[in-house]
């Protein structure tokens, strides 16, 4: 999602998500993923500014890039390769979300994630 995220912005005491919420409109923000962790998992929330839909996942597994930078470097195998890979952001192609009918609750999931990335100009 880099260049276009705030790296640094967190909630705090003086600051909380309604906040962020409200100031999302004069700075022209049309999505927020928002990362919650809990004693019993962590989830992701997908959120359409201003109004529309909320979407509520729960995170399984993940891996962080450094761990995946010190697993190759250890291996020492095209470890010079996927540590230049990963400091660009990967290309992302969304295709094959077609042929679901109106009331399928995946095809909101499927349109909200389609519309949080430009369309690529080939």
């Amino acid at each position: 999602m880099y260049p276009y995220t705030a790296l640094k912005l967190k909630e705090s005491k003086k600051n909380s998500l309604k906040d962020f919420l409200g100031a999302a409109g004069q700075y022209g923000v049309s999505h927020m993923m928002i990362l919650t962790q809990t004693e019993k998992s962590n989830y992701i929330r997908f959120v359409k500014n201003p109004k529309g839909p909320t979407i509520t996942m729960k995170i399984d597994e993940y891996a962080l890039s450094r761990d995946i930078q010190s697993y190759q470097q250890e291996n020492k195998k095209n470890a010079k390769i996927y540590s230049m890979t990963l400091q660009s952001p990967p290309l992302l192609i969304m295709n094959g979300f077609g042929g679901r009918d109106d009331t399928d609750p995946y095809k909101i999931c499927s349109l909200m994630l389609q519309s949080m990335f430009p369309p690529l100009k080939v």
